[in-house]
């Protein structure tokens, strides 16, 4: 609106006031008169006056506007495809120091010796109502030692079986149904033991003192 007048302002159009132009740009009116002439000569601009203002056009807005769009289009476009690359090389390194760091675990890591420690382990505790780790490292030494002097699971549950029977309900003997104790240096006795002590305590507890 320009006074009490609505003015219809399409997009690439202003209102132009020689004297407030003057005013703001601190040059004579006749000066930005002549300055406003010469973009309209060269057809970068039309005009549109009547006897209180000019209705300046910029010629060729909307395609200003277009490339202006389409450049920054592109560099947003270029801006963005750097970007997705940039993030796919990162996640193909990091792929690649993922499966650096899976080989480097496998080439270090020693052979599984197959040895059933869980399931001896949880024989004992089923049969002596234990609560004995498969995973300490005294019972693995142990077990691993009787298993390399060729004994096989069928033997480590026989002596399980027959201490069990034997200490179970002894009060003496009873904290001795564990690994250190069955699977140490005198398990072939043990396996090959032909009589069972249930009787009374003092058999059992004299049958041990040759554990010391």
């Amino acid at each position: 609106m320009v006074g009490l007048q609505t003015v219809d302002i399409k997009k690439g159009q202003f209102i132009f006031g020689r004297k407030k132009a003057a005013q703001q740009l601190n040059m004579k009116e006749s000066t930005v008169w002549k300055h406003i002439k010469f973009l309209e000569k060269i057809d970068s601009i039309s005009l549109k006056s009547n006897n209180k203002f000019t209705v300046v056009s910029v010629v060729g807005w909307a395609i200003y506007q277009g490339d202006i769009t389409t450049k920054e289009q592109q560099s947003n476009n270029k801006g963005t495809t750097e970007e997705q690359q940039s993030n796919t090389d990162k996640n193909v390194k990091n792929v690649e120091n993922v499966k650096n760091v899976k080989n480097k675990d496998i080439v270090g890591q020693e052979s599984p010796d197959n040895v059933p420690y869980k399931e001896i382990v949880d024989y004992l505790n089923l049969k002596a109502g234990t609560n004995f780790r498969p995973s300490a490292s005294k019972t693995k030494t142990l077990i691993k030692a009787r298993i390399n002097e060729s004994y096989s699971i069928d033997d480590f549950k026989k002596v399980i079986d027959i201490k069990s029977d034997e200490w179970l309900k002894n009060k003496d003997m009873v904290r001795y149904l564990r690994p250190e104790t069955l699977f140490g240096t005198k398990f072939e006795s043990y396996l090959n033991q032909k009589q069972v002590y249930k009787d009374t305590n003092e058999r059992a507890t004299s049958e041990y003192d040759n554990f010391f």
